[in-house]
């Protein structure tokens, strides 16, 4: 959990809320919202999935789009991720 940074309020492109989802159907639902934004728009995600501290980061990581950090709210996390130009895994659904 190395890489979770903590942000301020910032302007996003698209929220999703996949509060109540787990592995891997998180993953799903941020690959597909990304698929919507342009290069460099902003994802934030809504979510109270435990493993998604270490799931969203490392997918980032593998998939080639940045993850920003997270705001923490009272019942859920919210996640914040700019689309790159390529995404590594564009093989997934």
């Amino acid at each position: 959990m190395e890489n979770i940074k903590f942000l301020n309020p910032l302007k996003v492109n698209k929220t999703i809320d996949i509060v109540y989802l787990m592995c891997p159907m998180h993953i799903v639902s941020i690959k597909k919202a990304l698929k919507e934004l342009k290069e460099g728009e902003i994802l934030e995600v809504l979510s109270d999935f435990s493993h998604a501290l270490e799931d969203i980061p490392n997918w980032c990581k593998m998939s080639g789009h940045e993850f920003l950090g997270i705001i923490e709210g009272d019942d859920y996390l919210k996640f914040y991720i700019r689309k790159s130009q390529v995404d590594s895994f564009n093989d997934l659904s």
